[in-house]
Order: structure tokens, then sequence, then C-alpha cells
């Protein structure tokens, strides 16, 4: 933690895992398999693990390559889960 109390590095990182379990709404994670800001093994897999959402209303999809997903897959994926949650669109 820094002086005037804002969340920076290492600190970030602990505090979103321990937030994690109280995030109970639908969730839909897209992450990139070599990702060298939030690796596959000890960020991603973990944070969904921790994530207090229901299985069957959290997603993660783990696209080959670093941490942007390619263009085409986020939008397949967003608009699917939208359709899913939302409804199609009219």
């Amino acid at each position: 933690m820094t002086v005037s109390g804002e969340i920076e590095g290492d600190d970030l990182c602990f505090s979103c895992f321990f937030a994690a379990e109280g995030f109970i709404d639908d969730n839909l994670m897209l992450n990139g398999s070599l990702d060298h800001y939030f690796p596959l093994e000890t960020s991603q897999k973990p944070m969904f693990r921790l994530l207090g959402t229901p299985p069957e209303h959290k997603r993660h999809v783990v696209e080959d390559g670093g941490h942007f997903v390619p263009r085409a897959r986020l939008i397949t994926e967003v608009l699917d889960w939208l359709d899913r949650y939302l409804g199609p669109v009219r």
C-alpha cells in the first residue's frame, strides 16, 4: 500500500484475490494462455476458482497468445454471453 492508501503492485493482486469470493454476479473472463501480466496458472485460474459466482454462471475463456484476446474471439464471446443473460437482440 502507498502512504495515501492507494493499492499498487503486489498489494493490488492480493486485494483482488481477497475480494473475489464476494463477487457473485455472472462472470465472463477472457484471457491469453501466455499473458505475462496475469499468468494462467498463478493468476487467472486461482482468480476464477475463487470467484463466488456459481459455476454455471461463470466462464473462463483462454485463447492462445498474450494479454490481448483477438478481437473476433472477444466479440463472439461477449455477444454470446450477453445473449445468454440479456436475451438476443430483437
